[in-house]
């Protein structure tokens, strides 16, 4: 009986799904396949995949109560994971078919937040192994049987990778232009004009440079 209510577990409207988690009410945007709300907009963000073999999607998403139990026992796993600057809060989950593909983003305030997020979720050694056992753990919840198809485990898509910032372009080197003294124009040599002593008209000349004209 998949309605089956789970102890602490309310199906009323506004009720707490878990202790501690957000309300189904409040929280659905997180369920819906494909939801866009996994990659905030305007936010870096640090998304993550993987995918929880032997589950079926179907029959999760057919069911609010199992479907809110699966939401917040990822997040608050990813939410200790990442790190103090983490809370279950700041993950949002899509969800899609194939057994069921998650894709995760961890909200961040800075760039900087983002990459100390992004090294923790890459170098842990624990983060399949943490996801793996909390989703094993309620499995074995009556309300799991029939959307569990054998073992639960988890297969990782790729390395975790930081959304919504863009790395400020390179700075071009600049290069000092060599400061030029203006060339001077040329100077031009004129001639000195050369005058000649001329004798009066009618005077005898004598010699031929003294006459300035033929006499």
């Amino acid at each position: 009986n998949f309605e089956q209510p789970l102890p602490g577990v309310s199906l009323a409207p506004g009720g707490h799904m878990l202790p501690g988690e957000p309300d189904l009410e409040g929280d659905g945007a997180d369920f819906f396949p494909g939801a866009s709300a996994a990659y905030p907009l305007g936010r870096p963000s640090v998304a993550l995949d993987f995918i929880v073999e032997n589950m079926d999607f179907a029959k999760l998403m057919e069911h609010t109560n199992v479907l809110a139990t699966f939401n917040g026992t990822v997040k608050r796993a990813v939410a200790d994971i990442a790190g103090y600057l983490v809370s279950p809060d700041n993950v949002t989950l899509a969800l899609f078919p194939g057994s069921v593909g998650v894709d995760c983003s961890v909200a961040l305030s800075s760039a900087e937040d983002a990459e100390s997020v992004r090294n923790h979720l890459a170098t842990s050694k624990t983060l399949v192994e943490e996801l793996t056992f909390h989703l094993q753990a309620i499995a074995t919840i009556a309300s799991f049987e029939g959307i569990t198809t054998g073992h639960v485990h988890i297969v990782r898509r790729g390395e975790p990778s930081i959304r919504g910032t863009t790395p400020a372009p390179p700075t071009k080197p600049t290069t000092a232009t060599p400061s030029t003294s203006p060339t001077p124009p040329p100077t031009t040599t004129r001639p000195t004009p050369t005058t000649r002593a001329c004798g009066a008209i009618g005077a005898a000349c004598m010699m031929d440079v003294q006459c300035c004209s033929p006499r």
